[in-house]
């Protein structure tokens, strides 16, 4: 989940702000995007192998 590290209002999901619209604070991760080994592919090279993973930029 993904919420204003000051005051723990959750990021919403029907809008992209850049910052807390109600205290100005910044948006974090409460906890770390679940990590599934499965989902690595390991025949891609370096971070390619990765792509599928939640925190990756890259969607496959």
């Amino acid at each position: 989940m993904i919420a204003c590290v000051d005051c723990k209002i959750p990021y919403p999901p029907d809008s992209i702000p850049y910052i807390c619209p109600h205290c100005g604070g910044i948006y974090d991760f409460t906890a770390p995007p679940p990590f599934d080994p499965e989902r690595i592919e390991p025949d891609l090279p370096g971070y390619w192998r990765y792509r599928l993973s939640p925190s990756s930029p890259v969607r496959g």
